[in-house]
Parts: structure tokens; C-alpha cells; sequence
């Protein structure tokens, strides 16, 4: 990373701020790169858990929308990420850091509108973050984080309605329950921008939970073919996968799963697949395998715990009778164990 200061003269007040202020050049400029950082490092925070933790969730890939937003004339913006110290018992290990990097982003947004009131970035990113929370399962209070996330971004949205990254974090909101309607936020951010991996990527995922499988495969290779290199790569391979599970197309999902994989081992949705699609085949050697690395990352895996959470993502009939004939049976057929 790199770090270039803010100009001094870009940026420093609000519209509504007199035109003639005592305040001095330099204290302006301070402010403003104060203001840069807070909302970089905010950004960063929540990039790095998006980056390790799920294809349900994950947002580095984001940087190429929000820079624009958060730049001004050209200037960099540096990006800074800290954990906290403070731990989840009731969480892996593998996920406690991520966690704590996303409380550092909500810390870290809230503060932006104390140095300017006016921070629509921070209002954005708060909101992401707390969706986030509930798509992860990590929230304390999913309805509560849900509705006001929902009216944060409403807010953005009114001031800012030509934002494709704020459509994607709408659609974020609505995506734990009503992935119809997240469907059409990513729709919306693409009509804005067509080459943003995050919303082609969403849009893909979406697509998987409302029994669209077979449309989910275009938009999830756009957005790898837009971002090769992306470090959510790892995410857009296992949606790959999983569509290519829901269609019973298992030589392709192992191999679209061990590409994932092979991105990122801390990822443990692909092993649930993998486990799947093992037990479907009768493969009951490499089943047990894939489960015991599935265990080593999410300790506690049970039938009865991953259908409530596939059940609460979506009410789409086709996906529930494809999650449930497949996903689940084979699951069942591998001997995961049922509660």
C-alpha cells in the first residue's frame, strides 16, 4: 500500500460552510486527510473479512468502485486494518480475527461524521457492515441490525441514487431473506457500472437463491474475468461450484470447489458441497475426508443446523427442493451427523 497526503485545497467544508473561515489551510488539510483515513481504513477493515470468509459475503473487490467515491480529483487514499482483542467464544477461531475486523470497521465509520457530518461514505459503509453481520450470522440482534442498516441506506440512497456501490450494499441488506429483491439492487448497480466484479459476483450468488442456478454462471465468470486476480476469486469459484451442485453437475463443482480451495482454505462453504457431493456418489472415503476438514473449520457442523441456514437465506421454492434433494440428502448420505 501506499500513502499520498490529501491536497489542501479539495474538499475541506461543507457546501453550507461560509465562505469566508477562520480556520487555517493547514487545519483544513489535516481534517481532511483525518476524513480520507477514517473511511480508507473503514474500507480496508471490512475488505480484509470479506476476503476470508465466505462466498455469502466479501467486498475487497469493492476498492474499484468506492476509490472513485472516496478520491477526490485523483488523490490517494491510504488503507490501514486492526484488530481488535476482543473475542466471540461462540465463534471459530478461524473467524474470531474477521469478526473483530469488521467491529473495527463500524468503529471506524461511526467516527467519520464527527470530523463531517456530511460523510455519505461513512453512512454507506456502517451499513455494509451491519449487513455483514447478519449475512454472517454474527449479529446479536440480525432484526435490529437488519432494519437500521435498511434505513441507513435508504438515507444514502435518496442523496445518492446514481451509486452503484450503494446498490450493492441495498441489496446486501435484503440478501439474509428476500433475494429477489437483492437481485434487483445488483441489477441496479449494474446499470451504473457494468464492470464491477462485487455487483456481478452478488448478482450470481443471488441468482443460486432464487432457483436461477443455471443463469448464476454468466455473471459469476464476468466478474472473474473483470478481476482475474481478485482476492475474492476464491468466493466467485465456490458460487461456481455451488450453482454447479444445485444442477447435480458434480465433476465440474469439485473441480470449481478445489479451485476455491486452492484460493483460500479458510473458506468453509466448499467443503460442505464437497461432502454433498461425496455422499451423493458414494464416495464415502472422500466424504469423510472432506468432512473432517470441515470440521476442523466450523466445529459443531450438523443437517440440521446448515438447513436452517440455507432455509433462512431464501423462500424460493426451486432452490429449497434442490437445496433439500441434494444439498442436504447427500450431506445426510455422507453420515453428518443430523443435530
Amino acid at each position: 500500500m501506499t500513502e499520498a497526503n490529501a491536497p489542501e485545497s479539495v474538499g475541506a467544508m461543507s457546501d453550507n460552510a461560509p465562505a469566508q473561515s477562520l480556520e487555517s489551510p493547514a487545519r483544513i488539510s489535516d481534517r481532511l486527510r483525518h476524513r480520507l483515513r477514517t473511511t480508507g481504513a473503514a474500507i480496508a477493515s471490512l475488505a480484509a473479512v470479506g476476503a476470508v470468509i465466505s462466498g455469502l459475503a466479501g467486498y475487497w473487490s469493492t476498492w474499484k468502485l468506492v476509490k472513485n467515491e472516496l478520491s477526490r480529483d485523483g488523490q490517494s487514499v491510504q488503507r490501514e486494518a486492526v484488530a481488535r482483542p476482543d473475542v466471540a467464544p461462540r465463534l471459530s477461531p478461524v473467524v474470531l480475527p474477521f469478526v473483530n475486523l469488521n467491529n473495527e470497521a463500524k468503529d471506524l465509520f461511526d467516527a467519520a461524521p464527527h470530523i463531517d457530518q456530511d460523510n455519505l461514505d461513512a453512512t454507506i459503509g456502517k451499513a455494509w457492515c451491519m449487513a455483514l453481520d447478519v449475512i454472517n450470522g454474527w449479529s446479536t440482534s440480525a432484526s435490529d441490525d437488519k432494519r437500521d442498516a435498511a434505513e441507513l441506506i435508504d438515507r444514502a440512497l435518496l442523496r445518492r441514487p446514481s451509486s452503484a456501490i450503494a446498490h450493492v450494499v441495498k441489496g446486501e441488506t435484503l440478501y439474509n431473506g428476500n433475494p429477489e429483491g437483492a437481485l434487483r439492487e445488483y441489477e441496479a448497480a449494474l446499470e451504473i457500472d457494468p464492470n464491477a466484479p462485487i455487483a456481478q459476483f452478488r448478482k450470481g450468488s443471488a441468482l443460486i437463491l432464487t432457483g436461477r442456478a443455471r443463469e448464476a454462471f454468466s455473471p459469476l465468470q464476468i466478474a472473474l474475468r473483470l478481476s482475474p486476480r481478485d482476492p475474492l476469486a476464491f468466493a466467485m469459484h465456490y458460487n461456481i461450484c455451488h450453482a454447479h451442485t444445485h444442477l447435480r453437475e458434480y465433476d465440474n463443482a469439485i473441480n470449481a470447489c478445489r479451485q476455491s480451495l486452492s484460493l483460500n482454505k479458510a473458506n468453509w462453504f466448499p467443503y460442505v458441497d464437497l461432502v454433498s457431493i461425496y455422499g451423493n456418489t458414494g464416495q464415502l472415503e472422500q466424504a469423510q475426508q472432506a468432512l473432517a476438514e470441515l470440521n476442523a473449520i466450523r466445529s459443531g457442523f450438523t443437517v440440521q443446523w446448515f438447513h436452517d441456514l440455507g432455509y433462512a437465506y431464501s423462500s424460493n421454492q426451486q432452490f429449497r427442493r434442490e437445496f433439500d434433494d441434494i444439498i442436504i440428502d447427500g450431506l445426510r448420505k455422507a453420515g453428518v451427523r443430523e443435530q
